[in-house]
């Protein structure tokens, strides 16, 4: 018992260094390439996109190293190693193309970091039924609450370079723990041509990976530009860490309710109710606004989100055979996420450029149209299946 208990207190405290440090670095990333560097925000989409690129290729490639080594952990120190070295590189480097280079060896790596991670601890989970995923990820949510704060803070009072010190720092705390998580790996092959031509024959599949698509490109491109939008109309970083820390604090208690939520609605409603407020969200940030109302405006994110992820997860489920359900979120992961992201987040950047910010947040609200008209269409070929 002690050594499950154990167990539990270094998965615990994994999570919460490892989303303490993500939060001290990628809150603040944006605005340090854009406002302290003088990127112009298309070359700032493009930089941060090269994460969504690289993990379109290198999580499934980190994958399947796993499964053929056998070697989880040590694939999973080496990616945190190299995160920790390229954070370090960023306090030398000011130039675009170093900058590029560096952030794409840094993206090939810790692109690697949640899959493995999230795959040793729910292979521990299952092992030793001591806790549950859920659990465990609510202190990753607390380490990206409090870290989100305490940056922006920081930041205000000692300079935004230190988003690599703290990351770094608390990265190494997080190569500390992974040297006690239990190693595994899964020992079922995934056969993605065979299952591929399985989802072919599911059109809905692929109408859903669309409105995700949409609806998270327009949530997610936009929101690349969020910080260095918030820097310039308030001049402020302690403003960030105070908005992403009542995001994160607000986003795992609305997760954590959805069970409740989805027993009183049907999941394709719930995704139009989410649809809804994203488009609402994207235009009010495009509004002229109080701070307090632009803070409120920010934080409805966590619900969009918080009730978003598993529900396309419920749906998903629903969908399509338990045979080949690995395949179908791998390939809505890479498209309606990665995807969405790296073109959606690029064009953002340029029509902030060309326009404003306001007039970027204002055209994404309308595109996100697109989204409502899709989960509507859902919603009536879906009306007859119980979902």
């Amino acid at each position: 018992m002690t050594h499950k208990i154990n167990g539990n207190t270094t998965y615990f405290t994994f999570y919460f260094s490892y989303y303490f440090s993500v939060a001290s670095m990628f809150s603040l990333f944006s605005v340090y390439l854009g406002d302290s560097l003088k990127l112009s925000n298309a070359q700032v989409g493009i930089i941060v996109s090269i994460l969504s690129i690289a993990s379109i290729f290198m999580q499934p490639f980190w994958g399947i190293a796993s499964d053929i080594t056998k070697k989880t952990k040590r694939i999973l120190l080496l990616a945190i190693m190299v995160s920790i070295i390229t954070s370090i590189v960023f306090l030398f480097i000011t130039s675009f193309t170093a900058l590029f280079i560096n952030f794409l060896i840094m993206s090939l790596f810790y692109s690697a970091i949640i899959p493995l991670s999230d795959t040793m601890t729910l292979n521990f989970v299952n092992k030793y039924h001591t806790s549950s995923f859920s659990t465990i990820r609510a202190f990753g949510s607390i380490g990206y609450a409090i870290g989100a704060l305490l940056i922006g803070f920081i930041t205000q009072y000692y300079g935004i370079r230190w988003i690599f010190i703290i990351f770094s720092f608390f990265m190494l705390i997080t190569l500390f723990f992974t040297l006690n998580l239990q190693d595994s790996v899964s020992s079922k092959k995934t056969h993605y041509k065979k299952d591929f031509k399985s989802l072919l024959k599911i059109p809905n599949y692929w109408i859903l990976v669309l409105f995700v698509f949409i609806f998270i490109g327009t949530l997610y491109g936009s929101g690349t530009y969020l910080n260095l939008y918030i820097k310039h109309r308030y001049g402020s970083l302690w403003i960030i860490g105070v908005i992403y820390f009542l995001m994160a604090g607000i986003e795992m208690p609305v997760m954590l309710s959805y069970n409740r939520l989805i027993k009183k609605l049907n999941p394709w409603t719930v995704m139009l109710i989410c649809s809804l407020l994203s488009a609402l969200r994207l235009f009010g940030l495009s509004l002229d606004s109080s701070l307090i109302v632009f803070i409120i405006i920010c934080i409805t994110q966590s619900i969009i989100l918080g009730l978003t992820f598993p529900n396309l997860l419920h749906i998903i489920h629903q969908l399509v055979p338990s045979g080949i359900l690995s395949t179908s979120v791998t390939l809505y992961t890479a498209i309606g996420f990665n995807l969405s992201r790296l073109f959606l987040g690029i064009f953002a950047g340029y029509l902030s450029d060309t326009y404003g910010y306001q007039q970027m947040f204002q055209f994404y609200s309308i595109v996100s149209v697109l989204a409502i008209i899709i989960s509507g269409y859902l919603i009536v070929a879906n009306r007859k299946v119980k979902v």
